[in-house]
């Protein structure tokens, strides 16, 4: 790079400006580029949401700084970006990104001299000028039950990250999270933190922060912030207090004794202090709870109380619960549960409940049950929206069957299923 030196009774040539603005140029850029470092940043550029939601986002007005150039977008995005239409059964993340570019004004008729020894002047259409702009793109991820942010292209700059529900209509700004690495301006930034909250100076740092161990509270008087007072050998497993002490932990005799209040506890001394309160001669693990409870504190209802459903004095326990919802079912309880989106629910006496969704693809949908039926199974369909043929089953087996619609219904249709058998 070289600064250009004009004589003052020689021809001024095009080159020679271009030169000169070449020096200017290339030296802004560079000073840019060494205060930024290699961290691309941005300023502004926050991508929002629709006023009334719908699949497009669009970005607010803002500059982005890349290798020393400034992009410019002077106004909000007129043109919305647009998410990819959702999946139906998994969330997506989406990562909206942008970078510099440069856009030629159009051209304009200028006068040119197209020969020096002449002098002949020419009309000449040329471009003389150069925006800088800025482009947006929307990168789109894989849907999935745990979806990752997709990677930013190369060259490019990451301004947010949206999430897209699954079988999502609209992004809402909850949708966006932020991402832009965003530029510090130093000359608004306010240095604090010397003493009582008075500014730094730099050029006389006499105004320093009180480095001194805090002061300790008392009933009477609050403390005082400062530095952690330094912990003398053998104080490594004490606890700093408010009132700036080095407390050790309970001793066992002490946590079973219950008399200090000062002494914090470990998990190891509140278990000394329940196997002493419960009498537990080999610590919790070697105490029948259940036989202490009956027998110090209640006298629960027995099986055949439960079942029999008469008694109203005696509390009833998990077991007993379970026996008497047994009755109330003639024997058949719960055994086995998935309460999902696609799920299923198994009874003791064989009985199994399993229902999900489906969206039929090519005129059908293989559903592959959880649970594999032993005997027999009906399935029951239905169809959230109007079908215009009927919509049925085939190819039953007993651990998956087919959805099929009709002959001449050729659409996608979704809907839930329910099967029970045994």
């Amino acid at each position: 790079m070289h600064r250009v030196k004009f004589n003052d009774y020689a021809e001024l040539l095009s080159d020679d400006l271009n030169n000169n603005n070449a020096y200017l140029y290339n030296g802004l850029i560079t000073t840019i580029s060494d205060f930024i470092a290699a961290n691309d940043c941005v300023s502004g550029l926050e991508v929002t949401a629709q006023a009334v939601p719908d699949m497009t986002v669009y970005v607010k007005s803002g500059r982005i700084y890349q290798n020393g150039y400034q992009g410019l977008l002077e106004a909000d995005l007129t043109t919305p970006l647009t998410i990819a239409p959702a999946s139906a059964s998994q969330p997506r993340i989406d990562l909206i990104c942008a970078k510099y570019e440069e856009v030629e004004d159009e051209p304009e008729i200028r006068n040119v001299m197209t020969d020096v020894v002449s002098r002949n002047i020419t009309q000449v259409e040329v471009k003389t000028r150069i925006a800088s702009s800025i482009a947006f793109q929307v990168v789109g991820g894989t849907a999935a039950a745990e979806p990752t942010v997709p990677t930013t292209p190369e060259g490019w700059v990451a301004l947010a990250k949206v999430t897209v529900p699954a079988n999502a209509s609209v992004i809402q700004q909850s949708n966006i999270v932020d991402m832009r690495p965003e530029i510090i301006n130093i000359y608004q930034h306010d240095h604090s933190g010397g003493a009582n909250g008075a500014k730094l100076d730099y050029n006389n740092l006499n105004n320093l922060p009180d480095l001194s161990d805090f002061t300790g509270a008392t009933a009477e008087a609050a403390g005082k912030r400062g530095m952690v007072p330094a912990p003398a050998a053998g104080d490594q497993d004490k606890f700093l207090t408010g009132g700036k002490t080095y407390v050790p932990v309970a001793s066992q005799t002490e946590a079973e004794g219950m008399t200090d209040d000062k002494k914090p506890m470990t998990a190891l001394k509140v278990k000394q202090l329940i196997d002493k309160l419960l009498g537990a001669s080999n610590g919790i693990a070697g105490l029948d709870a259940a036989a202490k409870l009956i027998s110090d504190l209640y006298d629960f209802a027995t099986t055949t109380e439960a079942q029999g459903g008469t008694n109203t004095t005696k509390p009833i326990n998990a077991a007993g619960v379970a026996a008497a919802i047994s009755a109330l079912a003639g024997g058949a309880v719960i055994v086995d549960e998935l309460l999902a989106q696609n799920g299923y629910v198994k009874f003791s006496n064989g009985l199994i409940l399993q229902w999900g969704l489906f969206q039929t693809a090519g005129k059908q949908y293989n559903v592959v049950l959880s649970l594999p039926y032993q005997d027999w199974y009906s399935p029951v369909i239905a169809v959230s929206q109007a079908a215009t043929e009927m919509i049925g089953y085939a190819n039953l087996e007993l651990n998956n069957f087919d959805i099929t619609t009709g002959f001449g219904d050729n659409s996608e249709r979704r809907g839930i299923y329910l099967c029970f058998g045994k």
